[in-house]
């Protein structure tokens, strides 16, 4: 199991707020009218993206990101813009195993991480989406969990505790899947994050960080604890589709 961190609301650009209730069809409605008059806004391109990650749609994240992408490639003032269309598109791309695709987006972007013209949520992405292609092309751990980690240093140097917790989750599943239980401390702390009432209650990131802990616990032999926190996820889970297995689709 590993998340997806992508689905990012209106906020801004250094710190997005997340909706974990997922986007709702009028916060669509909203920035596709934004994007009739003012195509190039980075924040509502942000939201329809984001709107059609979370839904699994794919093909639509390429079909309007991919073609910011490609418009924007090299065009002076539109450096942001072109990197967080690369960054969705890349996502997307890899969700749907189109791995070639991915790697022609991500070549291309990851040079920018940490660059002026990015921010840390924008390199945050870039190296969430860049540890699912090292898993998913090549099992390659140890590059996951290297990205992962640079992820985690830029969320934390932005206050996004909540994206924060997204990826030590995500770095817990690296270890579940190594059968590793080293990986408890992480999803305590994302657990701990989940229920801090300063960060607010998220059903999406209690659901995540349960299910987190319950692997770390099964991996110890503490079944008990194991199906304590499977249980504490399944009021949640049914909401977000991000935990279902996602389809191919072509990109």
């Amino acid at each position: 199991m590993c998340c997806l961190l992508a689905a990012c609301s209106g906020g801004g650009q250094s710190s997005p707020d997340f909706q974990r209730g997922m986007m709702q069809r009028q916060d669509l409605m909203s920035a596709l009218e934004v994007l009739s008059s003012h195509p190039d806004d980075l924040m509502a391109n942000r939201v329809v993206w984001g709107f059609y990650t979370e839904r699994g749609e794919y093909d639509s994240v390429i079909m309007f990101a991919g073609k910011m992408f490609s418009e924007k490639s090299g065009q002076a003032g539109y450096e942001r813009l072109w990197l967080y269309s690369g960054a969705f598109a890349s996502q997307a791309c890899v969700l749907g195993d189109s791995f070639d695709s991915a790697a022609y987006y991500l070549d291309r972007i990851i040079p920018f991480a940490g660059s002026g013209d990015s921010d840390d949520f924008l390199d945050a992405m870039i190296h969430n989406t860049a540890a699912l292609y090292s898993l998913k092309t090549e099992m390659d751990y140890s590059a996951a969990l290297e990205h992962y980690k640079a992820a985690c240093a830029s969320l934390e140097h932005s206050g996004n505790m909540v994206g924060l917790s997204t990826m030590l989750c995500n770095i817990a599943s690296i270890y579940y899947v190594m059968r590793d239980s080293s990986g408890f401390e992480y999803a305590e702390q994302a657990y701990r994050i989940s229920h801090d009432s300063q960060y607010g209650t998220r059903a999406y990131m209690v659901a995540l960080s349960s299910l987190a802990l319950a692997q770390m616990y099964s991996l110890k032999g503490d079944y008990g604890q194991a199906m304590s926190f499977v249980d504490k996820a399944s009021g949640e889970i049914h909401e977000f589709p991000q935990f279902v297995p996602s389809r191919r689709t072509g990109c």
